[in-house]
């Protein structure tokens, strides 16, 4: 047993000292956690850059995409309407007046927008019988256009008021008509003709400001009490 406590003495003797080894080591261990440590750190502020950086760009992206949402809405709202006048019929009507005008046929004339598919067509029919209302009018056409477009559906429709003391009923509809969908807004009303007036555009291209315009050109549908007609 004289040769474990020899051992430890012979050990002080030499001026070697336990205790001090293990407080080098401490030190060495202290700078290898204070070294992990600052790189943990230095990893923890790269990532953080990293997400303020991706932060950043999506934000960026963000502002990007809402810049051009507003762009385009203000470029849709840049509307100009002009008042069409019929020389054959009593009516006037506004309509976008940088589309084309085709009145060839004064009983069918069209409006053509151009690479957004829109178009306006203001129909003058003889009327079914002499007392047609709006309504009977209305389902009447509705079935015509049920049997022309399978798919044809009336997703609102609503009597409004026109200038002059008129009554009109307007519709939002959709069909497919050449493998595309297309929406509409119809305006059907009655004097002693019966006039059927649609602003459509491909569903894809029919937006909230395009519906406005839509809307308000139904509303401006002006029958005149002109007897020279």
């Amino acid at each position: 047993m004289a040769v474990g406590t020899a051992g430890l003495a012979g050990c002080s003797a030499l001026g070697i000292s336990i205790g001090d080894d293990e407080t080098d080591t401490g030190t060495e261990n202290s700078s290898e956690d204070n070294a992990t440590t600052a790189e943990e750190a230095d990893n923890a502020t790269t990532a953080e850059e990293a997400d303020n950086a991706t932060t950043a760009e999506e934000a960026d992206n963000a502002t990007t995409a809402e810049e051009a949402d507003n762009a385009t809405t203000a470029e849709e709202e840049d509307v100009s309407l002009s008042t069409y006048t019929s020389s054959s019929y009593p009516y006037s009507v506004l309509y976008p007046d940088s589309w084309a005008v085709d009145n060839t046929d004064p009983q069918l004339v069209v409006f053509s927008e151009g690479q957004s598919g829109g178009t306006m067509a203001v129909n003058v029919e003889e009327k079914y019988h002499e007392e047609e209302t709006v309504g009977q009018a209305t389902e009447r056409k509705n079935q015509d256009w049920k049997r022309e477009f399978p798919d044809y559906e009336v997703l609102n429709h609503e009597r409004i008021s026109l200038p002059n003391n008129y009554v009109g009923m307007v519709m939002d509809t959709t069909y497919t008509n050449g493998g595309d969908l297309v929406r509409d807004k119809t305006l059907i009303t009655i004097d002693q003709y019966l006039y059927v007036v649609e602003v459509n555009r491909y569903e894809a291209d029919y937006t909230d400001q395009f519906d406005a315009v839509a809307a308000e050109i139904a509303e401006s549908f002006t029958i005149t009490d002109d007897d020279t007609f």
